[in-house]
């Protein structure tokens, strides 16, 4: 029997070894199938010349603050749900996430992706520690998104500002509620679903949300601040690859139309593989609204598309199958 039982040990490592590779190559394949066949890299390409050379490199420089802030948020959510401490792994653990992002909806397959960088975790627990990274950047875009949105409302649609003011007043006060809500109780998901969790069918499951009982005040405090700087230096490059291709600046209607077509993404992301389609045809309609061209709306979304999206997912995919020993 125990001779039987190293047998199995010793060869689940190899199996494990076969499985992630396995997932390795058809990230690498999906994405490449995905950027040949469906992104027009031409169109891309052909947009940056007619570009402010200038204002077009600042945007892609903002891409290092950009991963670093994202790499920081993640480094904290590890640290706090997972106790993992490693910083090369989690580095690592976003940039495999980036091209497993590309082919899905709602970038889904960055909640798998990230986790073939920490072999000794569930993936449900990597999913679970993933989502709850990405919950605070959702609330933070929803809540400016929609103001936003009621005041785009109020000014194209001549809402009177007694309905405009009030309503913004009510979603202020419904999202300070909903926020404090939510990380007022720790376990509030896991009481949620509790009867749901005692079948054994999802009995599992209910464990893993126990990590989630991990998450303090000091948590949100470190959270929410560093996805603030998140969601601005997104919306400062799109500002700045739209000056770049209009080849003038309007800071305060950039960047309204920017909130507007980034929360309009975020709704409707689970409808496009990276959003792709779905910012671009929000971009054209915000942007034509406070004035600019088609033409200058759809280069600006696609460069930031090749900027923020193509090119750290074409250095995951290197990092993806260079030699990284555990």
């Amino acid at each position: 029997m125990n001779s039987d039982a190293n047998i199995i040990a010793a060869k689940s490592p190899n199996l494990k070894s076969r499985i992630y590779f396995t997932l390795k190559l058809f990230i690498a394949v999906s994405l490449l199938i995905y950027l040949f066949s469906v992104v027009e890299l031409k169109n891309i390409i052909s947009t940056f010349y007619s570009s402010d050379i200038w204002l077009l490199s600042l945007s892609v420089f903002l891409l290092i603050p950009n991963i670093y802030l994202q790499y920081w948020k993640w480094r904290i959510t590890c640290d706090k749900l997972l106790g993992e401490k490693s910083r090369r792994k989690i580095l690592l653990s976003l940039f495999y996430g980036f091209p497993a992002a590309v082919f899905t909806p709602a970038r889904a397959g960055e909640y798998f992706g990230r986790g073939l960088a920490f072999k000794h975790y569930h993936f449900s627990e990597i999913i679970i520690t993933t989502a709850v990274d990405k919950i605070f950047i959702i609330l933070i875009t929803s809540i400016i998104g929609s103001i936003g949105t009621i005041l785009f409302i109020s000014k194209y649609y001549q809402s009177s500002i007694f309905v405009t003011v009030p309503m913004i007043i009510v979603f202020l006060l419904l999202s300070i509620i909903t926020v404090a809500f939510i990380f007022s109780d720790k376990e509030w998901v896991y009481k949620l679903f509790l009867p749901i969790f005692k079948l054994k069918l999802f009995s599992k499951i209910g464990e893993r949300l126990l990590i989630l009982k991990k998450l303090d005040r000091n948590f949100v405090f470190k959270m929410i601040p560093i996805s603030t700087l998140f969601f601005f230096c997104y919306l400062l490059q799109f500002m700045i690859l739209i000056a770049a291709f209009s080849h003038h600046f309007d800071a305060i209607n950039y960047f309204w139309a920017a909130v507007l077509i980034m929360f309009t993404k975020t709704i409707l992301s689970p409808l496009s593989l990276s959003d792709l389609g779905v910012r671009e045809g929000a971009s054209i309609y915000f942007l034509t609204q406070i004035g600019e061209t088609s033409s200058t709306a759809l280069n600006a979304s696609l460069a930031l598309f090749a900027i923020n999206i193509i090119l750290p997912s074409l250095v995951g995919l290197f990092l993806l199958f260079v030699k990284n020993d555990d």
